[in-house]
């Protein structure tokens, strides 16, 4: 076995899910209660107030502080089942080990965990990891040759400045375009693509030329005539309007600036970036003013063509829709960005910060694949997702669930592909939809078209000082999506900025309960990151008070946020 599969395996057993309660085990119970268990060594504080606070449903506990070790006391309602959700944030600046340890013993403490919930990592996920760590090494050298590009034409970018007009090439027309040709972005390769439909919105390119023994034209993993007039479809029916709709200045005007004059999206698919091995890509460059190397001077993004019996088919088909609408969002963002209002942006003190910041433009990109999925789903359309074919719906993201296996691997104003950007993409992905669901979509077409990036946009349209706030209420989301049918939640009765309307299907917690073991593993939380609880009450508990310790043996600052459920 080898380390990456081993450290894997490590990670989910690190996401062991105590659910004795959810699938009603029996044993346990309530009882009075033993000698309270000393705290372990070092730093030992009391968190104040905790009992009546979190007597009250819904009342949000908050408490910060830098010992190692804190203690929580809960009050008790004999009788009723009580359900209280826990975030533990790392505050501190390199990651912390935070385990619970049980104070109040109870009757029935000893009894071992029954029921495991953890995803070992399948052959399937472990290529897609692999694709998203390639596009990530590469999308960072693209961005950084962007950025030098509009560094070096500074103030001679001009209004008026575009590309050549490709507004006369039509359907059969043969047009050669620069493509890149390795996952470090040092090398490209100049492709013969034929334009094989030309639609009111969208043009799309088939490249004609193999790479490395792969091609879209002949063989068995050619692109058919099926597969063109599929994406036609779906372009004009969902995916121009939700991007031009909701993304874009206004319905009226085009989400993407038009350097080229045609009025329409080129979309390239190509071998060369499924050898590559990444689904599709916008390289700005394309978009860059004044850009002569490796630039096509127009509105492009590429998208791979099949490539193996897996990746082809209705597969394939809904991997690449889907990227389609991702890869139109970040061009969309950059036209906003670079060309505000259709002009290009001069007089630019600081070009490193021109672009968004990449997680909160990969968190739009993701986000929209959720919304196109949710809109596809309301009209009754079917995908290709888990092995079958089901009604399509936001949550048809395998990036989510993956996510929710180490939640507490990354902080939501970050975004790395050195570290495992499958999670980056479902935690930033599930947070944008949160937004899109609580604040409409006008706050997320703001958010691609200010000119600030990052933090600072989001505040601007959110509001000063509101990202910590929205962003602890959508964990709190988080962790009730996985309560909707638990047992004592009312989950109806949740305040709706702390819960999704929209079924997400996932559990994101460690679920403790107060009468049973608690894991054994401390969980690895990584600075700015959060760990996700669901404590659980039951019935049969007699004593007045109940007594739990959050332990970290680094003795950094930690947040605690805690809410009892209706």
């Amino acid at each position: 076995m080898t380390v990456f599969k081993l450290k894997r395996i490590f990670q989910a057993l690190l996401c062991l899910v105590l659910i004795s309660s959810v699938v009603g085990c029996g044993g346990g119970g309530g009882g009075g209660g033993s000698p309270i268990i000393p705290p372990a060594e070092g730093t030992y504080v009391e968190a104040p107030n905790t009992v009546g606070t979190l007597a009250t449903t819904q009342q949000v506990y908050s408490y910060s502080n830098t010992a190692a070790n804190v203690s929580m006391k809960l009050p008790v309602q004999s009788g009723t089942t009580v359900n209280y959700l826990l975030t533990v944030t790392n505050r501190g600046t390199t990651a912390q080990s935070v385990q619970l340890v049980q104070e109040t013993s109870l009757s029935g403490s000893a009894r071992p965990e029954e029921g495991l919930r953890a995803s070992l990592l399948t052959a399937e996920d472990a290529e897609l990891l692999q694709m998203a760590a390639v596009k990530g090494r590469l999308e960072e050298k693209l961005r950084q040759d962007t950025i030098n590009a509009l560094r070096q034409s500074g103030g001679n970018l001009r209004a008026s400045m575009r590309a050549s007009n490709h507004a006369n090439e039509n359907e059969g027309d043969i047009v050669k375009m620069s493509v890149v040709a390795d996952g470090m972005g040092m090398s490209y390769t100049t492709r013969n693509c034929k334009l094989a439909r030309k639609t009111a919105h969208c043009k799309i390119f088939v490249d004609q030329d193999s790479f490395e023994g792969l091609s879209a034209v002949t063989g068995d993993y050619a692109v058919t005539s099926a597969n063109l007039d599929h994406f036609v479809k779906e372009f004009e029916t969902y995916i121009y309007p939700l991007l031009s709709g909701y993304y874009g200045p206004s319905s009226a005007v085009s989400p993407v600036y038009d350097i080229d004059k045609d009025g329409r999206l080129s979309i390239l698919i190509s071998p060369v970036y499924a050898k590559i091995g990444f689904a599709g890509l916008f390289n700005s460059i394309d978009m860059t003013p004044g850009a002569t190397t490796n630039s096509n001077q127009r509105d492009l993004i590429g998208v791979w063509s099949p490539s193996s019996t897996k990746w082809s088919g209705a597969y394939w088909l809904a991997a690449t829709r889907e990227t389609i609408a991702h890869e139109m969002q970040h061009a969309t963002n950059y036209s906003a960005k670079v060309y505000p209002n259709g002009v290009a942006r001069t007089g630019i003190s600081n070009y490193d910060s021109l672009l968004e910041e990449m997680w909160l433009d990969e968190s739009l990109s993701v986000g929209v694949e959720a919304r196109y999925r949710a809109i596809r789903g309301a009209a009754g359309k079917t995908t290709y997702y888990n092995s079958q074919t089901i009604l399509d719906a936001a949550a048809n993201d395998a990036r989510f669930s993956y996510w929710t296996q180490t939640p507490q691997s990354v902080k939501v104003d970050s975004f790395s592909y050195s570290s495992n950007a499958f999670e980056h993409y479902g935690q930033k992905g599930l947070f944008n939809f949160y937004l899109f669901e609580q604040y409409g979509a006008d706050k997320i077409r703001s958010l691609v078209q200010t000119t600030s990036t990052g933090v600072t946009n989001f505040s601007n349209v959110f509001g000063a000082g509101s990202f910590a706030t929205i962003v602890k209420n959508w964990q709190y989301a988080v962790i009730n999506e996985g309560l909707r049918s638990a047992p004592g939640v009312n989950f109806a009765s949740i305040d709706q900025k702390y819960r999704y309307k929209t079924t997400m299907n996932i559990i994101a917690h460690k679920a403790v309960q107060f009468d049973a073991a608690y894991p054994q593993a401390f969980t690895s939380v990584q600075p700015g990151a959060t760990a996700f609880y669901a404590v659980r009450q039951p019935s049969t508990i007699s004593v007045s008070e109940y007594k739990f310790r959050i332990q970290s043996t680094e003795g950094q600052s930690i947040e605690i946020n805690m809410m009892r459920l209706p």
